[in-house]
């Protein structure tokens, strides 16, 4: 192959590595862009709802350890 041959395949090389890097940094900024929209829209509808808590339905909230709590404070002082 002659150097001016070897030139010309070089640079079409580089031209075509290029252009390939620009469209794959365009295609993965439209799917990052689409990705962003549809977490946007899909969080959004998640934060209306809010799970129904057994308080929510007339019943007072306790707290989950008041028993022993209880049993801990009436126990005798003096155990010895």
């Amino acid at each position: 192959m002659s150097a001016q041959t070897g030139a010309l395949l070089l640079e079409a090389a580089r031209s075509a590595f290029a252009e390939a890097m620009q469209v794959t940094l365009i295609l993965c900024a439209v799917v990052s862009a689409l990705t962003e929209v549809m977490v946007v829209v899909m969080l959004r509808r998640v934060r209306g709802r809010r799970p129904e808590m057994p308080s929510d339905r007339g019943r007072p909230r306790t707290r989950p350890n008041r028993r022993a709590r209880m049993e801990i404070a009436a126990a005798p002082k003096n155990v010895l």
